[in-house]
């Protein structure tokens, strides 16, 4: 007879279980070792099982009592003789019981009930889930040294059940899901363990790593998706906390406070460039007629080996080229800044967005953050002319004669702004798109509130755009709920002004182009208009934009190619 026997539901939370540890306790042989990191053999499920087998072998010797007082007046017994207490008024006096000659002692060998086993096995079958998932947490646990030697922080439900221990590395020792009691309130959330399964919060940490919120809260405050948040938050996106940057993020402050001035943003232009020097290239194009710098950030991803030397290999090896414009009217900071916010993103996100990696190594960026540097340095929101009172984006060859604008200029570009801008286009005529970048439009203007204005001269081109305003439709719509969630329209497709970059770019110079205006008046909670909602949003719209022209250029190579046989 065995001399071991089946550990409590109890002990097995408590042994320190890791992720490997339950996978051969499921799927383990009879007999295998499965020690874990406290040293303790789990075994596996078919030894218990082969133990409970043995025990119902020994029943048909086995003497069976309804009472332990029974039992005791049927002694003396052989040594080793097994007996069975099934009845007694003293439930700790039912279960197996083994002569010594003359006492019963109590076996080493219980019966298990097929519950118990199906308990355990959902146990392991649970944890195993949650410890092979990525991690559902971020940020540093306070340590409550109160369990196992090994274990420095342990979380136990109301119940008594152990739902997650935690090494001193922040690895599982022992994960669960389930309930936890309120501790405090919810009003300082940093980051919070979240049930995979339900995306239920049950316990929230402070900035500092204490436990500040269980289970019973009310989680009616706690945003779903990315609004409302104050640096270092959390959110829930698709059941998953994220826990936001503490600093270094301009979608917490309006536009103007982020980069009042053109050698502010320069300067985080140049910051950049210095951090991805193999990728990024600035020039200087040129001064204003008040002496400000107007710069092109160019950004190259790596190219292929060939057995063409450079300058002769064919044109088919060139990535997609995008032209990104910013700030033609200088009082429209909004899209400066998430110009650059995107051209952040694909240096630095690609990894978390397919579609920001896709543009990172397959696309080739000509970036000019502000066209029009007088305009954005006059006062603190900045003004839609240049020094001389010119509107650029009224100054362009192209439908000049027939704009009524009156502050078009003297003559088609007669401004240094326009001038420096056509030699870019010349420049970069292998291009597959030009995008001049403004702010207009608002959720709150009536009677046609919009957040996305897409301005195109051709057919082609209003498919792309029509691709972009379905998606941002939707974008703005899911992400923040405060959003008017009617069938409501809240885009726009229209052809571009007279005398305008779109229109020149595309009828004067046979671009793909559009004039792309993000807006403002997306609500968050209580408020009409947020900041860092209409930022969001924005950089979304660009990158929707900028992918689907990349896109396009490559689906529209590949239909030119032929093939042999063809």
């Amino acid at each position: 007879m065995a001399e071991k026997c089946f550990p409590t539901l109890q002990e097995l939370r408590g042994f320190g279980i890791d992720a490997d540890v339950w996978r051969k306790f499921i799927n383990g042989e009879i007999d295998e070792v499965n020690l874990n990191r406290n040293g303790i053999d789990v075994e596996t499920l078919l030894t218990w099982k082969a133990r409970v087998m043995e025990i119902a072998q020994q029943a048909a010797g086995m003497q069976t009592y309804l009472t332990k007082e029974e039992a005791d007046a049927a002694q003396p017994q052989p040594s080793g003789t097994p007996a069975q207490v099934t009845n007694d008024p003293d439930p700790a006096n039912n279960g197996n019981w083994v002569s010594d000659g003359s006492q019963w002692v109590w076996s080493g060998v219980q019966p298990v009930s097929e519950g118990a086993l199906a308990e355990v096995s959902g146990l392991a079958e649970s944890a195993l889930e949650l410890a092979s998932s990525p991690a559902v947490f971020e940020g540093d646990f306070a340590t409550e040294p109160d369990g196992p030697d090994s274990v420095e922080f342990s979380i136990t439900g109301p119940s008594g059940r152990s739902i997650a221990s935690f090494y001193a590395d922040g690895g599982w020792a022992f994960p669960w899901q389930g309930e936890f009691a309120t501790e405090e309130d919810d009003s300082a959330i940093a980051f919070a363990f979240v049930s995979r399964k339900t995306g239920h919060i049950f316990l929230g940490f402070d900035a500092a790593g204490n436990s500040v919120v269980g289970g019973g809260a009310n989680f009616d405050s706690l945003p779903k998706s990315r609004e409302i948040l104050p640096p270092g938050s959390t959110y829930l996106s698709y059941k998953t906390p994220v826990v936001l940057p503490e600093t270094d993020s301009f979608v917490n402050e309006a536009p103007w406070n982020f980069a009042p001035t053109t050698e502010v943003l320069y300067g985080l232009i140049d910051d950049l460039v210095a951090e991805f020097p193999d990728y990024l290239e600035k020039t200087v194009l040129g001064q204003d007629s008040v002496g400000n710098d107007i710069i092109m950030v160019r950004a190259v991803p790596a190219g292929y080996w060939t057995r063409w030397y450079p300058e002769n290999a064919p044109e088919a090896l060139k990535k997609p080229k995008v032209v990104l414009l910013g700030s033609t009217h200088g009082s429209e900071k909004p899209a400066a800044v998430a110009n650059y916010q995107f051209l952040r993103d694909v240096c630095e996100r690609w990894k978390e967005d397919e579609r920001l990696g896709f543009l990172r190594w397959g696309m080739e960026l000509v970036y000019i953050p502000v066209v029009t540097p007088s305009g954005y340095n006059d006062s603190v929101n900045g003004n839609y002319l240049n020094a001389s009172g010119v509107n650029i984006n009224r100054n362009y060859p192209t439908g000049w004669n027939e704009s009524a604008d009156p502050n078009k200029g003297p003559s088609p570009a007669s401004e240094i702004e326009t001038q420096l801008m056509l030699g870019v286009f010349a420049q970069e005529s292998d291009a597959c798109v030009i995008i001049d970048h403004h702010n207009a439009g608002s959720l709150n203007a009536e009677p046609e509130p919009y957040a996305v204005w897409l301005g195109t001269e051709t057919g082609k081109t209003i498919e792309i755009a029509r691709l972009v305003a379905d998606h941002m439709m939707m974008y703005v719509r899911r992400e923040f709920p405060a959003v008017d969630q009617s069938n409501s329209k809240i885009t726009r497709i229209v052809d571009s002004f007279d005398g305008s970059c779109a229109k020149h770019v595309q009828i004067g110079m046979g671009f793909a182009g559009f004039t792309l205006e993000t807006g403002s008046g997306i609500p968050v909670g209580g408020q009409i208009n947020n900041q860092r909602a209409n930022q969001i949003h924005a950089v979304e719209t660009i990158t929707t934009l900028i992918f689907e022209c990349v896109k396009n250029e490559n689906e529209r190579r590949k239909r030119e190619t032929v093939l042999p046989n063809e």
